[in-house]
């Protein structure tokens, strides 16, 4: 039978196993024992006319030891040598049977009866050897212990031969115990009651060690006909049981039938009863498995049928899902082609560059009719503009398969020419060879006529610029040497008057009167100014000319080196000088001190009406990262309504009776901040002090550590 196995009743046969193994290792020992103490009780079970001789009794001992050994579903550590040793106790019980049936049946003494204890041929059966065991003992021996070596063994069928073996053993233990009961005296194939009992149980321990296998799993099985097996089998042979007995008695005394034949007969019958009733079971539980795989196959069925239908509901669903979203695509398709026919030019060609599709707009930029177009090839358009290798360009990159894009300038009908910007998608099968081509156009002869006016300006624009900055280079030029010329021929008059004047007061001072001596110190006084004058224009037309070296910088340094030169101008005077932590720039070094002796010049100038001068140098970073260098001062200040004054050359927003100058160092600090790329700012209020900004281009700022005398602070 087939089923899943009831855990319960396979723990229980389990247990019942290893009951047995012990059972049958302590009926062997008891047997010795009593053979050893003369105890004949514990050979016999009290009231027995037989004992169970001392071989007997040592080989329960190692099948109940072997059956021990080979437990299922226990933890055995040192497997191997348990194995060794039951298939070796299991090995040593066949000898011993195999040898002591050959004594019965040939006669012989092997000698191996009287080994572990001596027998007294009082206590022997009548006409059998003291102690040779019983022929059913031995034949048992000889039936279990081929059982427990082959107990872990199956045929290529499933079959398992232990247990056939097992059962042979169980009916020579009844017959045993049937010889014991029914006999009138005894005999060589009596066998003890010890022996008998044991037998039988060992019989049922080898089935219940191995409870899902064969019988076993008739006995654990959870199927109807297994169920069945189990409540019937037991009720079955005690009825069997309790009418046999009787009946026995009858046989033997009344139809004079011998022990052996009404043991047969016993037998017999209840081999027979428990084969129908297992044969009924397994009528059962074939019809309970038939009906288990009928109601599967209808469930299977049912759920097939269920799936199916479910399916079937699906896929209509889908469908009309589909059809809808078919007709929405169709739909929302058309409307797209709608839409793009409003707008573009659209064009459908075969892969030889026939055409097969043209729409309004095709036919109204091209004068070209449908009729005219369909069928003709679209060289029909070529304005020869293009060379050769642009329309083989294009048909490589569509022919593999690719989308192009391009402008392309076209002949309508009449002649006229237009542009078209084209982009071409080839439709392709499935192994990516095209099959058509879609060509999308948009005009774009306006804007084409547009870049071309564009074009043009813009020719004439850069030919204005280049000649109105070579105008401009010229002037420059001119302008310099002027000043240069200018300034250089000033110099000897100046030099003249100055020195003539200086002789007239060394020489005539004495004799001079108080009106002329005054002229003459104003003659002096104007050519120090416009020799003053003169040099400085000569610095502003050299900075045209000087080259920009830029190099790493450290304008602490430089400032307080300028503050340095400054000094004279501040004595007498109290000037709080407030210096920030300016970074290194890469600038040209030389021009930059100027820029901050310039401003720096102007601040303590104009800052000599204050009793505490404040001037401050700081920076301040911009958005890009740019440093802006700031140079402020509390002095009087000026009106920004001026401003745009304050950086021309000889603009002055001040007297110069009240402060000197040139009115030149501005734009010097202009020129140069505008030759490192930079720019150049003012901030002022009236009588409230002036601030002037620059930056320096583009120069990478460097990164250094300045120390604490010329980083910053107040001097």
């Amino acid at each position: 039978m087939n089923g899943r196995s009831d855990p319960r009743l396979v723990q229980r046969l389990s247990v019942f196993a290893s009951t047995a193994a012990v059972f049958a290792v302590v009926a062997g020992l008891s047997a010795l024992a009593g053979w050893k103490l003369h105890i004949a009780a514990l050979a016999t079970w009290v009231a027995a006319p037989v004992r169970i001789v001392p071989n007997a009794a040592a080989c329960m001992v190692l099948l109940g030891v072997s059956l021990w050994l080979q437990r299922k579903g226990h933890i055995q550590p040192f497997a191997r040598i348990r194995k060794l040793a039951a298939k070796s106790s299991a090995g040593i019980v066949c000898l011993v049977g195999l040898l002591s049936l050959a004594e019965h049946v040939f006669g012989w003494d092997l000698g191996i009866d009287q080994l572990l204890a001596v027998v007294p041929t009082a206590e022997a059966i009548p006409g059998v050897r003291p102690g040779l065991m019983a022929t059913i003992a031995a034949l048992n021996f000889l039936v279990l212990g081929p059982a427990l070596l082959l107990l872990d063994w199956k045929t290529r069928r499933d079959h398992w031969p232990a247990q056939f073996l097992s059962l042979g053993a169980a009916i020579g233990a009844i017959f045993g115990f049937f010889a014991l009961v029914l006999q009138p005296r005894a005999s060589g194939i009596t066998m003890a009651l010890p022996a008998a009992v044991t037998f039988f149980v060992l019989a049922c321990g080898l089935v219940c060690s191995r409870a899902t296998w064969a019988i076993g799993g008739l006995l654990t099985s959870q199927n109807a006909g297994a169920r069945l097996l189990r409540s019937v089998i037991p009720a079955a042979l005690l009825v069997l049981g309790l009418i046999g007995w009787p009946v026995s008695k009858a046989l033997l005394t009344e139809a004079h039938f011998t022990w052996v034949e009404a043991s047969l007969l016993a037998i017999f019958c209840g081999t027979m009863l428990t084969g129908f009733v297992t044969w009924i079971a397994f009528i059962v539980d074939r019809s309970d498995a038939l009906n288990a795989e009928l109601e599967r196959r209808v469930a299977e069925r049912t759920a097939a049928l269920q799936s199916e239908a479910t399916e079937r509901m699906l896929a209509q669903e889908a469908l009309k899902e589909s059809l809808a979203t078919s007709e929405a695509a169709l739909k929302e398709l058309a409307d797209q082609k709608f839409a793009l026919d409003q707008h573009a030019i659209v064009a459908v060609t075969d892969i030889q560059g026939t055409i097969t599709y043209v729409n309004d707009k095709f036919c109204a930029i091209s004068q070209y009719s449908r009729e005219e177009l369909i069928g003709q090839n679209h060289r029909i358009l070529n304005s020869g503009h293009h060379p050769k290798e642009f329309f083989q360009q294009m048909y490589h990159t569509i022919g593999s398969g690719q989308v192009w894009h391009g402008e392309i300038r076209n002949r309508a009908k009449d002649g006229s020419i237009y542009w078209v910007d084209a982009t071409i998608v080839p439709f392709v099968d499935s192994g990516g060879k095209p099959l058509q081509y879609v060509a999308i156009r948009t005009d774009i002869t306006e804007r084409k006529l547009a870049e071309e006016v564009i074009r043009q300006l813009n020719d004439e624009l850069e030919q204005r610029v280049g000649e109105r900055t070579a105008q401009l280079e010229a002037a420059n030029q001119e302008l310099e040497a002027f000043s240069y010329s200018v300034s250089h021929d000033l110099r000897a008059p100046l030099r003249h008057v100055s020195g003539f004047s200086q002789l007239l007061v060394e020489e005539f001072g004495v004799t001079l009167d108080p009106g002329a001596r005054h002229y003459l110190d104003r003659i002096q006084a104007g050519t120090q100014e416009m020799g003053l004058l003169v040099d400085e224009l000569l610095n502003l037309a050299r900075l045209g000319r000087y080259p920009l070296s830029r190099q790493a910088t450290k304008l602490n340094t430089m400032v307080a080196e300028v503050i340095t030169i400054l000094q004279p101008e501040t004595e007498g005077r109290q000037v709080e000088w407030v210096i920030g932590d300016l970074p290194a720039v890469e600038c040209d070094p030389v021009l930059v001190r100027q820029i901050f002796q310039n401003l720096l010049s102007n601040a303590l100038k104009f800052t000599r009406p204050r009793a505490h001068a404040v001037i401050e140098v700081n920076h301040k970073k911009q958005t890009d990262g740019q440093p802006v260098f700031i140079v402020r001062d509390n002095g009087i200040g000026f009106n920004m309504k001026y401003v745009d004054k304050l950086f021309g050359v000889f603009q002055r927003l001040h007297r110069t009776e009240d402060f000197e100058g040139t009115g030149i160092g501005l734009a010097t600090v202009q020129r140069i901040v505008h030759k490192h790329g930079g720019r150049v700012w003012a901030e002022a209020e009236l009588d409230k002090g002036a601030a002037f900004y620059f930056t320096l281009g583009v120069g990478k700022q460097v990164e250094t550590k300045s120390n604490g005398a010329t980083a910053g602070g107040r001097l």
